[in-house]
């Protein structure tokens, strides 16, 4: 019934947030399905999860607590749906600036990192995203990114993490770079050293065979002010 419900979701195009590069006439968009509880990257869903198409899907990990048929929970996952699942949030710690769990029972004592990454195959790999708009309104992430120290130190634990629990890679959701939730009022600082970031945690990445993304703000006006692409 849920998988039912799922698929004539998928059919829906609520908004999009940023488009990926075009592949066969076709583009890859991220898009925002409600109620449900999970957003796409849907590379047009009548064509096949192969070549360069991705289905990317997010898991957020708040929604097993709805009572009722809107609760949806690791096992209600159909991975034959995505080509990457990204699960979120982790948030950053506001004292060491580093990548934290952020809810220990969900997460950990119920098992749904465990039960998400399981699902990782050949061809479905499972990210974490950090961030999120609720960890991303004071200026924490402001001050991880703005020493070279922080950054590294940032970087040394996104490597620990995703070794320990078992995910594929890394998407960065800081909302946003200099408009923590929308207001351009932070540090301009925060455009460059946000690039660096992104290159140092490819760099450490590559290697490894880790994934990298970052979701983005479709606003012009957070565009123009905040985010680098």
């Amino acid at each position: 019934m849920k998988t039912a419900a799922f698929l004539a979701l998928l059919a829906v195009t609520a908004a999009v947030v940023y488009a990926a590069p075009k592949h066969q006439g076709m583009h890859c968009s991220l898009v925002k399905l409600f109620p449900n509880k999970m957003r796409f990257i849907n590379a047009d869903l009548y064509l096949t999860l192969s070549g360069d198409h991705r289905i990317v899907c997010y898991f957020t990990n708040w929604v097993g607590n709805r009572g009722g048929p809107s609760s949806f929970t690791p096992d209600n996952i159909d991975p034959s749906l995505c080509t990457n699942i990204i699960y979120s949030f982790a948030t950053l710690n506001e004292n060491s600036l580093q990548i934290q769990v952020a809810d220990e029972n969900t997460d950990i004592n119920q098992g749904y990192y465990a039960q998400v990454t399981a699902l990782k195959s050949d061809n479905l790999k499972v990210s974490i995203a950090i961030g999120g708009w609720g960890d991303s309104g004071t200026d924490k992430y402001s001050r991880m990114v703005s020493t070279a120290q922080g950054r590294t130190n940032f970087v040394n634990s996104v490597l620990a993490f995703l070794e320990e629990h078992n995910f594929d890679g890394l998407d960065l959701d800081w909302e946003y770079p200099k408009c923590p939730w929308a207001d351009c009022s932070g540090p301009d600082s925060d455009r460059p050293n946000f690039s660096l970031l992104l290159a140092e945690l490819r760099a450490a990445f590559a290697p490894r065979g880790y994934l990298l993304s970052a979701a983005v703000s479709a606003s012009r006006y957070i565009g123009d002010n905040g985010k680098v692409l």
